[in-house]
């Protein structure tokens, strides 16, 4: 490689692209995309039933794939269920201000996936409020 062939910002180097390829190999073998589908579904579901289950806590599932979201009610504390969520092991953000967006992992397990949303309903059973 020729002095300043090998670096850049925003890619397109040969190391680059031949680790961006890699990368899609990988995906294609051991079917990440469709694992990622399936379980976007299953957590879909999971977090809807949080939904259906604590209408005065949550408003919505939002998302796709395992890029998924659930709106809290107004009076709820996003920032404080946040940090909930962080001391019990689940990292999370917080998008538009009222939306606690979860982004796992596309190699979670479906069992990994239980375990976070049964710290999620512990959570949401009895959510930080806001103080007025």
């Amino acid at each position: 490689l020729p002095p300043g062939s090998h670096a850049s910002t925003f890619g397109g180097n040969p190391l680059a692209c031949a680790a961006g390829l890699a990368t899609l190999e990988v995906f294609d073998k051991e079917g990440i995309v469709e694992r990622v589908e399936t379980l976007g579904v299953y957590l879909a579901e999971r977090l809807d039933g949080r939904v259906a289950e604590l209408p005065g806590v949550l408003q919505q599932r939002r998302g796709l794939g395992l890029l998924q979201g659930v709106k809290v009610a107004s009076g709820i504390d996003p920032v404080g269920v946040l940090g909930r969520l962080i001391e019990a092991g689940i990292l999370a953000t917080i998008a538009g201000g009222d939306v606690i967006r979860l982004s796992p992992p596309l190699i979670i397990e479906e069992s990994e996936l239980d375990e976070g949303i049964e710290v999620l309903r512990k959570i949401f059973a009895d959510p930080p409020r806001m103080s007025a």
